[in-house]
């Protein structure tokens, strides 16, 4: 979309879709860079619609990302995010850093995508095992 700015004469492009600037990805929409949770097509051109949170600067988040539950919600929550930004649901992931011996924790992530604490019922894989669920606290 192109827009005629009065004061430079000039024509712009209005910016629409997902944009990479400085190795940081944004979502526009008819011009306005967007914030917070946004249910969008997965690359531009895309029909495919996933599930992706821009902090309050744009940029989209990947990887372990502690974030508002939902726009309308103050309470935060963990999240994954894949490396193309799409929340991951229904998934396991192993802690960003070791414990002091060395070994990593592994965490689940639900299908609302929240990380799941306390015992679960993993029955996507099979109905009769359990996991013990926990977060662990850095200091």
């Amino acid at each position: 979309m192109k827009a005629y700015d009065k004061q430079t004469s000039q024509e712009s492009v209005i910016q629409d879709g997902w944009v990479q600037r400085y190795n940081n990805w944004f979502f526009y929409l008819n011009g306005n860079k967007q914030t917070g949770w946004m249910h969008v097509p997965v690359s531009n051109g895309s029909s495919t619609l996933g599930w992706f949170y821009l902090g309050t600067d744009g940029r989209m988040r990947t990887n372990w990302a502690l974030v508002r539950v939902s726009n309308s919600d103050d309470t935060l929550d963990w999240f994954y995010f894949g490396t193309n930004g799409q929340m991951r649901t229904s998934y396991w992931a192993k802690a960003p850093y070791p414990n002091s011996d060395g070994t990593y924790d592994w965490f689940y992530f639900g299908l609302d995508g929240r990380i799941n604490v306390d015992w679960q019922d993993e029955q996507d894989y099979n109905p009769e095992l359990w996991w013990l669920l926990w977060r662990t606290r850095r200091r």
